[in-house]
């Protein structure tokens, strides 16, 4: 497994992304069209372990997010992907995390003594299963906020997850 710490330079650990801001949510020609993060492990970022942004068919999977101040794994504006098989702890807000995003999945994935451990905020048709939540503030948190470019959290499945001592 490779990884990788900060090196006083970068905030995020693994960022792969195109436009900055919601115009990739209407427009597919701004986003980045397929991704794979797998087998890694990042730690000690100032902000985000893995981060995602206008991402088309991605993938993160096999990755250890540890000690990361704000995300573990924080897929935004993104489309058709998952986080599977992947470890988060230790984030200041959310060790996994979905948000402004459609049509993904978040399953057999383990999160502990972050703020919240899993979030579904602002997306449409995001799985939520087979996911272990434990030691944690909150297990498992879905809600819509107001002035996002995602003006709804609807259509999302939250099943068959172990959530305990939160």
């Amino acid at each position: 497994m490779v990884g990788g710490e900060p090196d006083g330079e970068q905030d995020e650990g693994i960022a792969v992304g195109a436009a900055s801001g919601p115009a990739c949510l209407d427009d597919p020609s701004l986003r980045v069209n397929g991704s794979l993060i797998k087998g890694l492990t990042v730690r000690g970022f100032e902000e985000d372990g893995v981060l995602l942004h206008c991402v088309q068919g991605w993938r993160v999977t096999q990755v250890v997010a540890e000690e990361n101040e704000e995300y573990g794994i924080f897929p935004s504006r993104s489309f058709d992907g998952r986080v599977d098989h992947s470890f988060a702890s230790d984030a200041n807000d959310t060790g996994i995390y979905i948000g402004q995003s459609f049509d993904s999945r978040m399953d057999h994935n383990v999160a502990t003594d972050n703020v919240s451990g899993y979030e579904i905020e602002n997306s449409v048709r995001i799985r939520a299963d087979h996911n272990l939540a434990h030691g944690n503030t909150g297990g498992i948190l879905s809600f819509n906020l107001p002035f996002l470019g995602v003006k709804e959290n609807s259509d999302n499945v939250i099943e068959h997850n172990v959530v305990r001592d939160n």
